[in-house]
């Protein structure tokens, strides 16, 4: 799920408060402003988000923690 397809950026949020398995796919993106665009866009409380190159490369990444 962390390689995108070729030429491409993937960008998954991970619901943090789920668990590994609350992974989910916001899309593939042709670059990488696109892409961080994207992901910042998914951010909310308890979820990070990531960024992936080609290669499974984890390129960006960001988190918003709850303000519990």
């Amino acid at each position: 799920m962390k390689t995108a397809p070729p030429g491409k950026l993937r960008v998954i949020a991970c619901d943090t408060f789920e668990g590994p398995f609350a992974d989910e796919l916001v899309g593939d993106y042709q670059n990488m402003e696109d892409a961080i665009a994207a992901a910042k866009a998914s951010l909310s409380p308890m979820v990070a988000v990531y960024v992936y190159d080609e290669k499974g490369q984890c390129c960006f990444h960001d988190y918003k923690p709850s303000e519990i």
